[in-house]
């Protein structure tokens, strides 16, 4: 079992028809592949999580990085794991500007997932961090 977290941001041109169908996507081929995980998203910052195979979650990883519709596209952690964070389905799927901070609170997966970026408080209340490379 691998494991890996990235951030992103969804490109201004993707709007909500697409976003509906990446998702849509995701989940079929997530559950064809053994494939678990989360994609929050705050705004047009987008955090995920995905679990399965080593060499597809590999490969899903690199799909994204090299997909449009997502920007700066930014690994987070990738590691070898024992267990899931996300065993129920093969993409949560959680937009915190309509369904609330109290939402991030509700799975112990959420939580875990918010901790790469400051927090489920500081993800609803801002998004992503700047990233530290960037100059003001």
């Amino acid at each position: 079992m691998f494991r890996i977290v990235y951030t992103s941001q969804l490109n201004p041109a993707v709007g909500r028809a697409e976003i509906d169908a990446i998702i849509a996507e995701a989940r079929e081929n997530n559950a064809a592949a053994d494939v678990t995980g989360a994609w929050l998203m705050k705004g047009r910052d987008c955090l995920s999580a995905l679990e399965g195979p080593p060499e597809t979650v590999r490969r899903l990883g690199e799909r994204i990085w090299d997909d449009r519709r997502h920007t700066g596209f930014r690994l987070r952690d990738m590691r070898a794991t024992h267990h899931r964070y996300f065993p129920e389905t093969p993409l949560y799927v959680l937009d915190v500007d309509l369904n609330g901070a109290e939402a991030l609170q509700d799975h112990q997966g959420l939580r875990w997932l918010c901790s790469f970026v400051g927090g489920p408080e500081a993800f609803a209340a801002n998004g992503l961090p700047p990233d530290p490379g960037e100059k003001d």
